[in-house]
């Protein structure tokens, strides 16, 4: 599911943050096999966009899911 999301961040007194957020819109999305749960995988940890899903492959790329 692709989420659209309205997220506003309210300065408010005492130092204090107020965090809104919203969904917008709902898109379904191709199956992604690397967040298959029933797929076989090693220990090693994957590093995510947790907004895009896009996935760091190394220093300087990333790849789209």
């Amino acid at each position: 599911m692709i989420r659209f999301i309205d997220f506003k961040i309210i300065p408010l007194e005492k130092g204090d943050i107020e965090f809104i957020s919203e969904i917008t819109k709902e898109l379904k999305r191709d199956k992604v096999d690397i967040l298959d749960k029933h797929i076989p995988r090693n220990e090693e940890f994957i590093k995510m966009c947790s907004y895009c899903k896009s996935i760091k492959v190394d220093e300087k790329n990333w790849i789209g899911t």
